[in-house]
């Protein structure tokens, strides 16, 4: 409705003046009245109907040049003080959403830890399973885990009994020999999974996994547990997205921010 009244402005304005300056003068006065009213998108149509339809009004288009400023101004430290709310109210989400993992850690030898599902911790993953682990940067691992088996597994496939599955590219595995016996384990990352944590995390029912080796595949059936521990890491990876893409367009508002108070400046 706001754009039809705009159009019917600048139509008034071909028909009542003669002036170019006086016509440009009517746009730019509605142009005001935009910005007044917080109406910024208005105000640039206005401003660029300007520019366009008056080349030669140069006193019109310089007192554009300096509301185009101030508006593109007040509309940034807008969208920076939403986005700033939003990123403070995602942060604490997410900060929420961690107390419900375990972070492991050796600050020894690692710089970054993972989050892990109480059920998945390291102690109690000595068994053919898929672990997930979100890292403190918010990336988000599947492992596979063959328990005394050795397949050279570089792939897995996770099907559905209705035939519906999702399978990963191959990757780098390694085989350990501790005293619980043979673990080879293989890991992907989200992103580079084939889409096998989101089938996961979208799919009710059974799931069979299967672990495509050099040397053979082996096939078990995903446990409640892992599957559950595989959807609450996607939740956590997702919710550190959130407020990467919040904290990136703070950053970005800032600069344009401080960009036009620059600019006014001069």
């Amino acid at each position: 409705m706001k754009r039809i009244v705009i159009l019917i402005v600048v139509a008034a304005v071909f028909a009542a003046c003669s002036s170019p300056e006086k016509k440009a003068e009517v746009l730019l006065t509605e142009a005001r009245s935009a910005v007044a009213e917080s109406r910024y998108d208005d105000a640039r149509t206005l401003v660029d109907s300007l520019r366009s339809a008056y080349p030669t009004a140069v006193e019109a288009r310089r007192e554009a040049l300096k509301l185009e400023n101030e508006f593109e101004l007040a509309d940034a430290k807008k969208c920076l003080e939403q986005t700033s709310e939003k990123l403070v109210s995602e942060t604490e989400r997410l900060d929420s959403m961690k107390t419900y993992f375990i972070l492991e850690k050796d600050s020894k030898y690692q710089a970054v830890g993972y989050y892990v599902n109480p059920e998945q911790i390291g102690s109690k993953m000595h068994k053919t399973a898929l672990r997930a682990q979100v890292n403190e940067e918010g990336q988000m691992v599947l492992v596979s885990i063959v328990h005394g088996k050795k397949l050279g597994h570089k792939r897995i496939r996770v099907s559905l009994p209705t035939g519906e599955m999702a399978e990963t590219p191959r990757c780098f595995s390694f085989l350990t020999h501790a005293v619980v016996g043979y673990e080879e384990e293989a890991s992907f990352k989200l992103g580079d999974d084939g889409g096998v944590i989101d089938f996961i995390s979208n799919n009710s029912g059974t799931m069979t996994v299967t672990c495509i080796g050099d040397s053979g595949e082996y096939a078990f059936q995903l446990s409640p547990s892992d599957k559950f521990a595989v959807r609450h890491c996607y939740m956590l990876a997702k919710r550190f997205e959130s407020v990467k893409a919040l904290a990136q367009e703070k950053e970005k508002l800032s600069l344009k921010v401080r960009f036009y108070e620059k600019k006014m400046t001069l």
